[in-house]
């Protein structure tokens, strides 16, 4: 295959799928869903603006068993994307920071810091496969992984960490109320494959 008909950043992809899920990762990611079925349930409108949800992937959410969303988790790759502005994060890492940071300072946002910290470990791994893994940039997931612990606690006190979906949102009610079976098969195809075309628009970016 010609060289310039695929990016690295693609071949890491490829490899991402390869590998034996990571178990922190599918409990993130789990854990994320599991957040948002409780946002539509108690407050439908903020899911519908923040995630630009449909009325009926509302209900599908609200209305889903943990069975079904553990469904959607994935150990390999997130279905949530940072919606963040990467070059405020970037930013962010470059500034001067106090090194001493107080479980007090971050009171509130271990959730936050926990996405900061996982992404960090599996960086350190394999940038390029983080960036496939998590549907970020190359450089960002090599700044992360040089960060230290402390300077990304600290900026996850002066950063809001705010996530949407990875792939079309009318896919949700179909991939949460098909039952098992080609296909429901066929619409976690597609959102895979939706997930995965983001690294190809991300290889730009390295």
């Amino acid at each position: 295959m010609p060289r310039n008909s695929i990016t690295d950043l693609d071949m890491h992809a490829l490899q991402v799928t390869e590998q034996r899920p990571d178990q922190n990762i599918y409990e993130f990611d789990l854990t994320l869903w599991t957040l948002l079925s409780a946002l539509a349930k108690h407050a439908p409108e903020k899911a519908q603006v923040q995630f630009s949800l449909l009325v009926n992937g509302i209900e599908a959410l609200a209305k889903a068993s943990e069975d079904r969303l553990a469904r959607l988790a994935s150990g390999v790759l997130i279905g949530f994307k940072l919606q963040t502005d990467e070059e405020t994060v970037l930013t962010q890492l470059k500034e001067a920071y106090v090194p001493v940071i107080t479980l007090s300072d971050t009171k509130g946002s271990e959730f936050d810091t926990a996405y900061w910290l996982l992404l960090k470990r599996v960086a350190q791994k394999d940038h390029l496969v983080a960036a496939a893994a998590f549907g970020l940039s190359p450089a960002l997931t090599l700044a992360v992984s040089e960060a230290t612990d402390n300077q990304l606690r600290h900026l996850v006190t002066n950063t809001v960490t705010a996530f949407t979906l990875r792939f079309d949102p009318r896919l949700l009610p179909p991939l949460l109320m098909t039952e098992q079976g080609p296909v429901n098969a066929q619409f976690f195809f597609r959102k895979y494959q939706q997930s995965m075309s983001q690294v190809a628009q991300l290889g730009g970016r390295q």
